[in-house]
């Protein structure tokens, strides 16, 4: 503790030339920091499947958010999610004592099925991305949920549902730059 206070004293003073080591407040040592936490997390399709595989897991700290955990999945599971953005994931905590590394895949995919992602299911929390790990407080073996967005399609990539957008040429179309006076 004596060494501890002395380096705090000689950088304070290192940083602040005016500083009086005199009338330093103590600083207590942080308690030691909350051990990484074995996340676990199962994909889900917009049509509520368990198509991207079983639950997989992720080590982070207590303070990782949701925002930085959405990232660590989609890099982790690049193959099922190349064409979504990680923000397109949503994830949620849904208390269910099955919902569990432990239970096989089929009584997963029970689960799922009854699972309403609207968030009027009962014990079904859908999480801000500022949540932390800490904040969720997930039991052991539980499961996220990470529910995956519904494909673009031509009919809903311009988001009014009915029209596209957006209009891809094909590779032979041509594009020419007319000038109004070609009119």
């Amino acid at each position: 503790m004596v060494f501890y206070d002395q380096f705090i004293a000689s950088t304070d003073a290192a940083v602040d030339p005016h500083h009086d080591a005199g009338t330093q407040k103590r600083r207590a040592i942080s308690p030691a920091e909350t051990p990484p936490k074995r996340i676990w997390f199962i994909l889900v399709d917009h049509q509520r499947q368990l198509r991207f595989g079983q639950p997989s897991c992720l080590v982070v700290s207590a303070d990782t958010d949701v925002f930085d955990l959405t990232k660590m999945i989609k890099e982790t599971n690049e193959k099922f999610l190349a064409p979504f953005m990680h923000n397109e994931l949503v994830v949620w905590k849904y208390d269910h004592t099955d919902l569990s590394t432990k239970s096989p895949p089929h009584k997963l995919q029970q689960i799922v099925n009854q699972v309403e992602f609207s968030g009027d299911s009962a014990n079904l929390t859908c999480l801000s991305v500022a949540d932390t790990m800490m904040e969720i407080d997930l039991p052991e073996n539980r499961v996220l949920l990470v529910q995956v967005s519904p494909p673009q399609t031509p009919n809903t990539a311009g988001g009014s549902g009915s029209e596209c957008l957006i209009r891809l040429l094909a590779p032979t179309q041509l594009v020419r730059q007319m000038r109004c006076q070609d009119i």
